[in-house]
């Protein structure tokens, strides 16, 4: 136990969040997390688990919110033309809110009895990147190294099951590639496309973690200039198309997601719900009720 003698409960390890019973006679829970800006951040699971788990119990969840270091202006989505295998009609991965914003739209969609009070923050507003509030950027995700590669991780975790993009190195979600990637003749398709905001550069790595762990891989680097106009979701699909002349026959976006949706398959069947997305797959529904959870303009 901590000090005081109260019990202590491992909520990140836990696949199905804390139970009334184990919180026993508290009066409220308030969550400090930090989000970064991906639909499939752990702070995103880890409230949504908790939601769940305290709906219709007298126990308030108190939100502090955070800025989302990716703005509140764009949503990007991949349409089912993009990830072959899932049953999806829109993915939803930049959902362009802050952690208080999602926790408001999840209580709407899944029609969750769950006293909520979000703290907000104070002078952030949709446009607002994170090197526009002069803010420190602290606790991201571990191997993530930059800006850069925060606005790319979204999608290009997604790519994961088939190429590498650099885990364990300082250029992490900056760069894609595998061993027997040809990353000039990527580097110039890509090129070619004229995407805003971004550039591309062949590059050569070798990653410390994850896919083609300790193999040097060819590739590509990614550029960011602009990062109100660059579209990760265009960028990924966009490598997608122009691998699979080389070798990527069975590219698909589908492989990384579906890689993480089983590594967070709950244990029984009480935790189905609060393990699925909490975006949905209906993208005009998603749209309604995020104009209705927004607490920013």
């Amino acid at each position: 136990c901590p000090p005081g003698g109260r019990p202590g409960f491992d909520v990140r390890g836990s696949r199905c969040g804390p139970t009334v019973k184990q919180l026993g006679d508290i009066e409220a829970v308030v969550t400090d997390l930090s989000a970064f800006g991906a639909a499939t951040d752990d702070s995103v699971v880890l409230l949504h688990r908790l939601m769940h788990a305290l709906a219709g119990s007298e126990i308030e969840i108190i939100v502090l919110d955070r800025v989302n270091p990716l703005g509140g202006a764009v949503v990007e989505a991949l349409g089912n033309a993009q990830i072959q295998t899932l049953d999806e009609d829109h993915v939803i991965v930049r959902p362009a809110m802050t952690l208080g914003e999602i926790a408001r739209f999840i209580r709407t969609r899944e029609k969750l009895d769950v006293r909520l009070t979000v703290l907000p923050v104070v002078g952030w507003n949709r446009t607002m990147l994170q090197t526009d509030t002069g803010l420190p950027w602290i606790g991201a995700p571990a191997g993530v190294a930059s800006l850069s590669g925060m606005m790319l991780r979204p999608v290009l975790a997604l790519l994961e099951g088939s190429v590498s993009v650099g885990r364990g190195t300082q250029s992490s979600f900056e760069v894609v590639g595998r061993p027997d990637l040809d990353g000039e003749t990527l580097a110039g398709k890509l090129s070619s496309r004229h995407f805003d905001g971004v550039r591309f550069f062949p590059a050569r790595f070798v990653p410390v973690r994850g896919v083609f762990s300790g193999l040097e891989c060819g590739g590509i680097r990614i550029v960011v200039d602009d990062f109100t106009k660059v579209r990760t979701a265009e960028i990924a699909t966009a490598i997608i198309e122009s691998t699979k002349e080389q070798f990527l026959h069975d590219a698909s976006l589908s492989t990384g997601a579906e890689t993480r949706d089983k590594g967070r398959a709950c244990d029984s069947s009480s935790c189905t719900d609060s393990d699925r997305s909490p975006f949905g797959r209906d993208r005009a529904k998603f749209n309604a009720l995020r104009s209705a959870a927004i607490l920013y303009r």
